[in-house]
């Protein structure tokens, strides 16, 4: 999208204003693909000649183009698939709360069909309700700090309950919308049962907010998981400035047997680990009280005391 002001960049994807969207729609001819999704969470595509849907893009929202298509990320057509999975998924886990707890946002309603992406050559967008900040960049009050806290955790008790992973919960994956906070980033998510096997290209998850028992099953040894760890933390400004980050590495090494001998254990619990790590260097950045009534059951679940 040639001078269209970036809101948000991460390794697969783009966020920018959708008037960067509606500029580009206005330059090009032919056909396009537009992708719904209905209530049971089943994905309708269609193609229809671009000139039907000038004017009807909602100015006042986001879209995410997604980008840097290699073999380490992923094909860009495949993580917008991904994406768009995770959408269905959600929407059908959600229903009509699907804007309380996420930021899908449908673009606009052709033909009484809600369009949550569209596709033409090479291009591929999602529409995201407009939220700019992310957690890394928010300076936290205790209030606010105990509130994050409890609506992320409310989300992922009905994710749970669904069984449904998240699978890359970090604090660029985490945003705040006018003063809601809420998951993004769903490439990664999948229904428990569906786990792929795999090296570091399929659904791992990061390395820093993850136990490296979850990528040891995918091939990767302990000690290269500690040099991966190692060069994430050097390249993440925020997190080597902490002291907690190194100190629980070592705690969570520890337990290492007992999850070795627990593997689905971990899968099961793996968001609420991640989102505890967050919990814990968030506070730290921020000089904040650590909820440990939030916090000590999900180390508990791992074998992990900090205390």
């Amino acid at each position: 999208m040639k001078g269209g002001r970036i809101i948000n960049r991460g390794f697969k994807g783009v966020v920018y204003n959708s008037k960067d969207l509606i500029k580009e729609l206005k330059e090009i001819d032919g056909k396009v693909v537009l992708i719904s999704i209905d209530k049971d969470g089943k994905i309708i595509k269609g193609k229809v000649n671009v000139k039907e849907i000038r004017g009807m893009i909602d100015e006042n929202i986001l879209v995410k183009k997604f980008v840097n298509s290699n073999i380490i990320i992923g094909e860009t057509k495949d993580n917008f698939n991904n994406e768009l999975n995770g959408y269905k998924k959600l929407i059908k886990i959600f229903g009509n709360n699907v804007g309380r707890y996420t930021t899908i946002k449908e673009g606009f309603v052709y033909k009484g069909m809600d369009i949550y992406g569209i596709n033409f050559g090479d291009n591929y967008y999602i529409f995201l309700e407009k939220c700019e900040k992310t957690i890394e960049k928010i300076d936290f009050t205790q209030k606010s700090f105990n509130k994050f806290s409890k609506m992320i955790m409310n989300v992922l008790k009905v994710l749970e309950k669904n069984k449904y992973l998240h699978n890359d919960i970090k604090p660029s994956n985490i945003i705040e919308c006018n003063g809601e906070f809420k998951l993004i980033d769903w490439e990664m998510s999948y229904s428990l049962p569906k786990q792929v096997k795999g090296f570091y290209i399929n659904k791992n998850g990061n390395f820093l907010y993850n136990h490296p028992i979850k990528f040891y099953y995918t091939g990767i040894p302990l000690i290269v998981n500690k040099l991966i760890y190692g060069i994430e933390l050097l390249f993440d400004k925020d997190m080597r400035k902490l002291k907690s980050p190194l100190r629980m590495r070592e705690i969570i090494d520890n337990s290492f047997t007992f999850l070795n001998q627990n593997k689905y254990h971990y899968y099961q619990y793996s968001d609420y680990f991640a989102f505890a790590l967050v919990h814990i260097y968030i506070a730290e950045k921020n000089n904040l009280k650590i909820s440990w009534q939030l916090i000590k059951p999900i180390l508990d679940k791992f074998n992990i005391k900090l205390i």
